[in-house]
């Protein structure tokens, strides 16, 4: 198993993740569109030509066995100890945790890796549930299946459906958990997805999984710089009890 960082429009001093990860003993590459390397010549990064992140995703997908892939803002991982508190996980607890995936990944098709908010206070594993931003792939099992990263935004939600409704279940794993920089700051998929683009996503996601995904309004303070949009609700234990009744 490997690692994948997938990068856009954010130059080597805002590789968030690969500085959090350093001395793994994994295999961690970053992947970044050939600008990046024209603008940032010394970026040590795999260029992939695309108009979408989604296509980094597919071509990491197409091209592993087995891979935790991540997006490049992860900044701070900390470990949940058995009486429920927060640590600052250390070199070594970030590798554990990636071996037992790596295991896990032996008989599941996806493991997620859980966000650090209110992760306390669910249950270490959680079955059929929301999986995004560093997720656990088999990808011989998911090419195997006709899985794959199709749509331009949300991409990792449908990604999940398209599992569930065939009756793979999918799992997250919080031993180790992750917080991500504010949604929609500059780079990334905010390179090119607009408000306008977010939210037709939103309805397309709607259209394509009707029963399952229902269209929301959200309002911030912080992320996208404040203001309502469109947001999506996933039925995912209906998807997945979908399949197998």
């Amino acid at each position: 198993m490997e690692v994948a960082i997938v990068t856009r429009g954010r130059g080597p001093e805002r590789q968030y993740t690969a500085d959090a990860l350093r001395g793994v003993s994994f295999v961690v590459r970053t992947f970044c569109h050939p600008q990046d390397l024209a603008q940032w010549p010394d970026f040590k990064a795999i260029p992939v030509e695309h108009d979408w992140v989604y296509e980094v995703r597919q071509h990491i997908l197409n091209t592993c066995d087995k891979v935790i892939m991540l997006d490049d803002d992860f900044a701070n991982w900390s470990h949940i100890r058995p009486d429920g508190r927060y640590t600052k996980a250390t070199t070594a607890e970030i590798e554990e945790t990636f071996k037992e995936i790596d295991e896990m990944l032996n008989t599941r098709a996806v493991v997620g890796i859980g966000q650090r908010y209110m992760a306390n206070t669910r249950p270490l594993v959680v079955v059929n549930g929301r999986v995004n931003g560093a997720i656990g792939i088999n990808c011989a099992r998911l090419r195997q299946l006709g899985v794959s990263f199709r749509r331009k935004t949300m991409e990792d939600f449908d990604l999940i459906l398209q599992l569930l409704t065939k009756g793979e279940e999918v799992v997250n794993y919080s031993r180790l958990v992750y917080e991500q920089a504010s949604s929609g700051t500059d780079g990334g998929c905010s390179t090119y997805r607009t408000l306008e683009l977010h939210n037709e996503g939103a309805l397309e996601l709607a259209k394509q999984w009707p029963g399952l995904v229902r269209v929301v309004e959200k309002t911030t303070k912080g992320s996208w710089g404040g203001g309502t949009r469109l947001d999506v609700v996933v039925s995912w234990k209906k998807a997945y009890a979908n399949a197998n009744n």
